[in-house]
């Protein structure tokens, strides 16, 4: 997870190894006094390292401190997401 200094906008990333799982991500941690637009790269529901390496969603979604999402990673996947302040 990291902070842009110059804007305030950040971004999170998270991997896995060979084994799939879920994790939740409270967005607890940004300003209480904005609305972020989130673009989100999540593995595919069909994705794993070795036989769909390249399944991925993108999902732009309107993210506050109150929230909190669960994602699953797949075999050898990842998850990315860029929060950028709404104007």
């Amino acid at each position: 997870m990291r902070q842009e200094k110059q804007t305030g906008d950040w971004f999170l990333g998270s991997v896995t190894d060979e084994n799939e799982r879920a994790i939740l991500i409270n967005f607890d941690f940004l300003d209480a006094n904005y609305d972020y637009d989130a673009i989100i790269y999540s593995d595919g529901v069909d994705a794993h390292w070795n036989d769909n390496p390249t399944s991925i969603n993108i999902e732009k979604l309107s993210i506050n401190r109150t929230m909190s999402k669960s994602f699953h990673l797949a075999p050898g996947g990842g998850l990315a997401i860029s929060l950028k302040i709404r104007e």
